[in-house]
């Protein structure tokens, strides 16, 4: 009578030779080393850029008057991980304009009372590589984009509208 080889044996090895743990450790290994050289090897470029001093507008919408009163030229600004995002050299104090959809379907700018967007100037030093701009060499600054911001007393998000220089 002939005996069939099974897959796995009554001691778990594959076919008699190999562990299904020791194989499974083998994968994982393998999965990591290829893990770590694609992080480390993508291709892009990496090249160490000097910093430069960049001016940017952020605005926070819709904000009441005491979060306006707590933000003051000088304090510094941070995004949600510690990423220096700049110093308030400036700030604009104006209105809430909120877009109101009409019976038509038309839009009016109606005002919110009690509500205002506080826009910010910030000075930061970035790196600026391939047309991109990063605050602190981290935290990427593009029109339009939102960043989360934090301040002593102010944590909010915020989008930018201006890159000045």
């Amino acid at each position: 009578m002939e005996r069939k080889k099974r897959i796995i044996d009554e001691r778990g090895r594959l076919f008699g030779k190999l562990s299904v743990i020791d194989l499974a450790v083998v994968v994982i290994v393998i999965a990591m080393a290829v893990a770590y050289y694609v992080k480390t090897n993508s291709g892009a470029e990496t090249r160490t850029t000097s910093m430069t001093d960049v001016t940017y507008n952020l605005t926070i919408r819709e904000v009441r008057q005491g979060t306006v009163d707590l933000v003051r030229p000088g304090d510094k600004v941070y995004d949600e991980h510690g990423v220096n995002l700049g110093e308030v050299t400036g700030l604009t104090v104006a209105p809430a304009a909120i877009k109101s959809t009409l019976v038509d379907g038309s839009y009016v700018n109606a005002g919110s009372e009690g509500k205002f967007d506080l826009t910010l100037t910030l000075v930061v030093g970035c790196a600026i590589a391939d047309g991109h701009i990063y605050a602190d060499r981290k935290t990427e600054l593009t029109v339009g984009g939102v960043i989360p911001v934090v301040t002593k007393y102010v944590k909010t998000s915020a989008h930018v509208t201006d890159i000045l220089n």
